[in-house]
């Protein structure tokens, strides 16, 4: 899976000590709602193909400025749909405000997560 736009970019990994597939994302810039739906519909896919696998999650968020608040209520309901299916979400920031969305998300979720700071 590859997904590349100028707010969004993701790729397929895999945990080397899970052995799960990984589904890195790269946000850059201003999270746009556009973005958020051209990006949940590409994940969301790919994650329809593979209905059995779980999934673990990388949100590198280093080069994300913000997010429209659509593109977050957008996000909710792609994680809504997959909650279940993601095993584990790792989210990089330096953004205390990002790092502070992220975490109310997954732990909403109930998703387990590891949140680190990068400043």
């Amino acid at each position: 899976m590859n997904f590349i736009s100028p707010e969004l970019d993701i790729k397929l990994l895999q945990n080397v000590e899970t052995q799960n597939p990984c589904i890195y994302f790269k946000f850059k810039g201003k999270f746009s709602v556009e973005a958020s739906i051209a990006g949940s519909n590409a994940w969301g896919q790919y994650m329809d193909e593979k209905p059995n696998q779980k999934f673990e999650f990388v949100w590198d968020c280093e080069q994300m400025s913000g997010f429209d608040l659509n593109a977050r209520k957008e996000w909710y309901n792609a994680m809504q749909k997959y909650k279940d299916r993601v095993a584990m979400v790792y989210v990089i920031s330096n953004g205390i405000m990002i790092r502070s969305a992220a975490k109310v998300m997954l732990e909403f979720f109930r998703i387990p997560s590891k949140i680190c700071r990068t400043d």
